[in-house]
């Protein structure tokens, strides 16, 4: 039980970690104009691991 909410707490914190990461990837892009199409591109592929964590997020709150 400890387990599964210990993995329920590192996924909201992960989810908030990212956020802020994705914000500062945008801001970074907005203010060097040259390096947008990179930050674009880091933002998608961090993106990929929502539906990855929307899996974890069903599968702890089942456990739990």
């Amino acid at each position: 039980m400890d387990f599964a909410i210990g993995g329920y707490l590192l996924l909201i914190f992960g989810t908030a970690l990212n956020l802020l990461v994705a914000l500062g990837l945008l801001v970074y892009g907005i203010i060097y104009t040259s390096k947008s199409d990179t930050c674009h591109q880091s933002i998608g592929i961090m993106m990929i691991n929502i539906p990855i964590a929307i899996l974890y997020a069903v599968i702890g709150i089942n456990i739990i």
